[in-house]
Formats: structure tokens, sequence, C-alpha cells
């Protein structure tokens, strides 16, 4: 694939994924929680990896997760 290319994909799934990324930074800023008890942001987020099918893994420090992403080697 040319950079160029590259760049215009980069740029289509930017503009897709736009809406989404600030409603999900916006619920976040309208439940917020203290430091390291952030149990409803883990479910939160927990429930998106989820419906994504990303495997995780929880309980890092505390309410943490750890998504397990892998690349295309």
């Amino acid at each position: 694939m040319k950079i160029t290319d590259l760049k215009s994909r980069i740029q289509e799934l930017s503009t897709d994924l736009f809406a989404q990324v600030v409603s999900h930074r916006r619920h976040l800023h309208q439940n917020p929680e203290l430091s390291y008890e952030e149990e409803q942001t883990a479910a939160y987020v927990a429930g998106h990896l989820d419906t994504m099918g990303i495997a995780y893994s929880k309980g890092v420090g505390g309410h943490g997760l750890v998504a397990h992403i892998k690349g295309r080697n």
C-alpha cells in the first residue's frame, strides 16, 4: 500500500470514528470517578472491548484493564 493510500485510509477511518470517540469522551467526563476507584469506568471500557471481541485482562493495579491486541506479523 502506498503512503498516500494509507494516509487517505487513516483519514477516512478517523472521520468515521470521530462521533463515537466524542461520545465515549463525553460519557467518561459526565461520569467521573475518584483516582484508583474507577470501577464504573473499567466496566464501561470492558463492555466496549467485549462488543469488539477484544480480549483483555482486568484487575490490573486495581480496576485497570489491559487490552490484548495482536499485530499481523
